[in-house]
């Protein structure tokens, strides 16, 4: 019979002849009759254990310490699987299985019955990964990137043609963004749900944010400010320039991750074993420990050192390494935001003295009529000896000018919270859970931070470039008396001033309750003062 022929009944048994055939591997017969029982079921189940040992590593050795038959034997029969051969089972290794199944079939395994249901999912997501599905993942996972500009896009387009009015627009837009934010992120996207607060959605949109602003002023209200004020207009620039390229250089610097598998510090036995005790942090996902003051963030899955916090407005970690650019961009925002607020009052307040609304032209109104007539400004014609324009401003730059308002809120509340850790000598970090740091706390469990010198020092510390050896301050300074120890006008004596009445207060409501159980025990327990002291 030649290779390729047809085969006819009955078949005569051939003679082996290379040295494959010989205990090694055997090509598969399609559908011949020659396949004997466990040979298909070891068909089976190899391919069923080849499609997921990639995602389980774990896979072969569990089998093999089953079967107990090495973990180089199995992976080289999955190979020969994978090369379109079946593997011959060894003599040995098929009375292993039979004995340990009590003669039943091989796939009646429990490493089968395990994972049967999670290597179907995996053969039908394989099945499903057509060219659209390829393409979702290649380029849509971009989306939560392209969300803040192609949302200001379309914003600005339906103010344009006049589609939304300004009093709808005030509750639509909000809730527009964070519905189809949701939308784009989850089924746009393909992104899980748990992972848009981690996304870069905010920090697309903060940034088209920030460059509609200056494109709102230039277009609506530069030319409508006096011009001895043009000096803080160009100031406004500058700033805000500078805080888009801070922002962008935020973005791409690096907060300073620890190597992964760094060492312990180099110091005595009895300080690493005191250090661990105050700041108990051998991080696991990045094997290694974690020195003083670093912290693990989630989000990147790295160890940061003087760890700040995660920032999704920058999309970055921030950390040692880019801590001073990050606070340069949120004081030199803050005040491109101030400057922006009070030249565009300044150039409302100038448009509505020129309408019919205002009685007196020679009279400048106040912030607070301004915002009273803020829906009016939006729709007046004016003259055109004041504006060329037809319009003294759409409703699209009044928007803008009310959305300044929460924005200039979180910005100034997140520059005054740097301000006063980078005088207290502290992370935002470590401010928000210093509870939970038992190197920030004395021998009554007060807080009390160590690194805290004074905020001069605090802050020429802060804007160094060398860092100092927190391992050192925390020796020379923590045993200390910490009202000793902290300089007279430290902010961290605020914060242990807080903690104090803190801790005050907790003691009187422990006593109150325990004087309302007392009198609860007289009235209506039967229990004397006299037995109660007894």
């Amino acid at each position: 019979m030649q290779p390729g022929g047809p085969k006819l009944p009955p078949r005569q048994k051939r003679k082996p002849s290379k040295p494959e055939e010989h205990g090694q591997h055997v090509k598969p017969e399609s559908g011949g009759t020659g396949a004997t029982e466990v040979e298909a079921s070891m068909r089976q189940m190899t391919a069923m254990v080849s499609s997921i040992v990639e995602q389980r590593p774990d896979l072969l050795e569990r089998v093999g310490k089953q079967l107990n038959v090495p973990t180089e034997q199995l992976a080289a029969q999955l190979k020969a699987a994978e090369d379109g051969h079946i593997p011959v089972i060894p003599s040995d290794v098929m009375e292993k299985m039979q004995q340990s199944l009590g003669g039943a079939n091989p796939m009646s395994l429990p490493i089968y019955e395990e994972y049967k249901d999670e290597a179907s999912d995996l053969f039908e997501e394989e099945k499903s990964q057509d060219i659209l599905t390829l393409y979702r993942g290649s380029f849509l996972a971009y989306t939560d990137l392209a969300f803040g500009p192609v949302f200001i896009s379309m914003c600005a387009l339906f103010f344009w043609l006049q589609l939304i009015p300004l009093g709808i627009a005030i509750w639509l837009l909000p809730v527009a963004c964070i519905a189809l934010g949701i939308v784009s992120h989850t089924l746009i996207a393909g992104l899980p749900y748990q992972l848009i607060p981690a996304s870069r959605m905010a920090g697309s949109m903060v940034f088209s944010l920030e460059i509609t602003a200056l494109a709102v002023f230039t277009h609506t209200f530069l030319d409508r400010i006096d011009v001895d004020l043009w000096p803080w207009a160009i100031a406004m620039y500058a700033l805000g320039l500078a805080a888009i390229g801070a922002h962008i250089a935020t973005a791409l610097s690096k907060p300073g991750y620890l190597p992964r598998g760094h060492p312990p510090p180099p110091i005595p036995l009895d300080q690493l074993l005191e250090i661990q005790k105050a700041n108990p942090y051998n991080c696991v996902s990045c094997g290694i420990y974690k020195p003083i003051r670093s912290k693990h963030c989630a989000v990147c899955n790295r160890c940061v050192p003087e760890f700040d916090h995660h920032c999704p407005v920058v999309i970055n970690c921030i950390g040692e390494g880019n801590r001073r650019i990050f606070s340069f961009y949120v004081f030199v925002l803050f005040a491109a935001e101030v400057l922006w607020l009070a030249l565009s009052i300044k150039a409302l307040g100038r448009l509505l003295a020129a309408t019919e609304l205002w009685p007196d032209a020679q009279v400048q109104p106040s912030f607070f009529q301004i915002i009273w007539h803020l829906f009016d400004i939006a729709k007046i014609q004016v003259s055109e000896n004041v504006v060329e324009k037809s319009t003294a401003a759409g409703a699209g730059s009044i928007m803008m000018f009310l959305a300044i308002f929460p924005i200039i809120t979180g910005t100034g509340f997140q520059a005054l919270r740097q301000v006063f850790c980078i005088a207290a000598g502290l992370t935002p970090n470590e401010l928000i859970v210093r509870n939970k740091y038992d190197y920030l706390k004395d021998k009554e469990l007060l807080f009390y931070n160590p690194f805290d010198v004074g905020p001069i020092q605090n802050c020429l510390t802060y804007w160094s470039t060398s860092r100092p050896d927190w391992y050192s301050m925390y020796f020379e300074r923590t045993d200390l008396n910490p009202e000793e120890a902290l300089p007279y006008f430290a902010f961290s004596r605020i914060l242990r001033a807080w903690d104090k009445s803190r801790v005050a207060l907790e003691k009187v409501r422990i006593r109150k309750q325990k004087q309302r159980e007392e009198l609860l025990l007289r009235q209506f327990g039967g229990v004397t003062k006299t037995e109660q002291n007894a």
